[in-house]
């Protein structure tokens, strides 16, 4: 059975140290155990397996891991310096980095998201009942790594290929989604997106 990539991402947030970021430790604790009381039998063994060695990881570690999963080694080198920095600077330098320019409730919409490419920038559209906005926007960003900034097209990777990396590939969701637990385990980056979906505009349609 494939590791599910909601358990991977728990792992990643309980394995922050008694020391850093006590809040998010105890909440991630909470989560960690609700989502192991969803496995049984061998698989549940493997989890617990593989969340003792991430738990043991220091933070430094846990980014080497995102990076090294990444596909391409300019993709794994960009988010290998966005996450480092992430916990310092204010989500906005963060999201002009990416190109993010708007974000906004799409309604009457639940569990989707998507990420927009306009003229001067990515437009970050979240249903408006998601259950998890925070969640669903970092994952979205996450997806402007396989862009090339400068004309907002999907990047070739490898020898001038996609190599199948778009957004009906389960290979770069499962990336986007293990970039999206780490970028939102620290609080800062998570308090702010929160803010900004708050006050995020309701649409119909992006144009």
């Amino acid at each position: 059975m494939p590791i599910d990539t909601e358990y991977l991402g728990l792992a990643y947030l309980k394995g922050y140290r008694s020391g850093e970021l006590p809040d998010e430790a105890e909440r991630a604790t909470r989560q960690y155990e609700r989502g192991m009381a969803a496995c049984k039998g061998e698989f549940k063994v493997e989890m617990e397996t593989i969340f003792e060695f991430i738990r043991l990881q220091t933070t430094e570690e846990r980014l080497s891991n995102i990076t090294e999963l990444a596909p391409d080694p300019q993709i794994a080198e960009e988010a290998f310096q966005f996450l480092k920095k992430a916990p310092r600077r204010p989500l906005a330098a963060q999201l002009r980095e990416r190109r993010i320019t708007s974000v906004n409730r799409m309604g009457g919409v639940e569990d989707e998201a998507s990420l927009v490419p306009l003229r001067r920038g990515f437009s970050v559209l979240v249903g408006s009942r998601h259950s998890n906005p925070v969640l669903a926007f970092a994952h979205e960003l996450a997806h402007t790594f396989f862009f090339d900034l400068s004309n907002l097209e999907r990047r070739a990777l490898g020898e001038g290929t996609l190599l199948g990396y778009n957004k009906d590939d389960q290979s770069e969701e499962t990336w986007c989604e293990s970039f999206a637990y780490l970028w939102t385990s620290y609080p800062r980056v998570a308090r702010g997106i929160q803010r900004k979906w708050d006050s995020a505009k309701y649409v119909s349609q992006v144009c």
